[in-house]
């Protein structure tokens, strides 16, 4: 099984490729990917804030067909920090 996560993770890291975090076209990407079959209902990148680079950004990336409210409680989660 982690050797399954881990194919998943590299499958998606290929997909975005050189995209910028938080761009329109890495947006696009990442949805295609999600549905094109991926074992995932939403992703989450982490990375630098593009503002200041010491503090970390998070980006939540779901498919136009999740139900809205499952994505504000993930991202009403991730403010919270919890």
């Amino acid at each position: 099984e982690a050797d399954e996560s881990i194919q998943l993770v590299a499958d998606l890291r290929k997909t975005i490729g050189t995209r910028l975090f938080m761009s329109d076209d890495a947006g696009v990407a990442v949805r295609l990917w999600l549905a094109d079959g991926h074992k995932a209902d939403m992703v989450l990148w982490l990375a630098p804030s593009p503002k200041d680079r010491q503090k970390p950004a998070a980006w939540l990336v779901a498919p136009e067909a999740l139900d809205p409210a499952v994505v504000r409680i993930a991202e009403d989660t991730l403010r919270k920090g919890t």
